[in-house]
């Protein structure tokens, strides 16, 4: 099997320090600014998804249009502020959603060929183990250890 290599990502020093100023600058703004959810808030919260967008869009207008069927216990200024936190919020996840995902598809493609380059040698390590090529078997015994071999169930033979 010949090794691939589609990626092939490589920045200098310098841009490499300027592209984590860069991130640790933006996560610096943004995070303590910005709500954390456990899973179980995640899990119980009615969500806001792309179908009812426009749901609370409408319904944000119909409240300022007509203020005497808003109920007094619904505080008007307060959905105003969500609803521009929504638009910000949604504006920067366009911006960076490309950028992540493009961050983790390299990482996953560049793991994925160090992967395959990895089980190459192994695989090359074990052969010459097999044939007793000195220096292998020790190789081979420190890398194994990712692959434990499978136990194998005691036959159940009657006495």
């Amino acid at each position: 099997m010949v090794q691939e290599n589609r990626s092939h990502l490589q920045f200098s020093p310098e841009k490499q320090a300027r592209i984590r100023a860069l991130a640790l600058e933006l996560r610096t703004e943004l995070l303590d600014e910005l709500s954390h959810l456990t899973p179980a808030d995640r899990h119980e919260l009615p969500k806001m998804g792309e179908k009812s967008v426009s749901f609370v869009m409408r319904t944000h207008e119909h409240m300022h249009k007509n203020a005497a069927l808003v109920p007094s216990y619904v505080d008007v200024s307060l959905l105003d502020v969500d609803m521009e936190t929504v638009n910000m919020m949604r504006d920067y996840e366009q911006l960076l959603l490309p950028v992540l995902t493009a961050i983790q598809d390299t990482m996953m493609l560049a793991g994925s060929e160090a992967y395959q380059a990895a089980l190459l040698f192994y695989r090359a390590v074990k052969g010459a183990a097999q044939a007793r090529v000195p220096g292998a078997e020790a190789i081979y015994n420190d890398l194994s250890t990712r692959f434990p071999a499978p136990r194998r169930a005691k036959s159940s033979q009657p006495a």
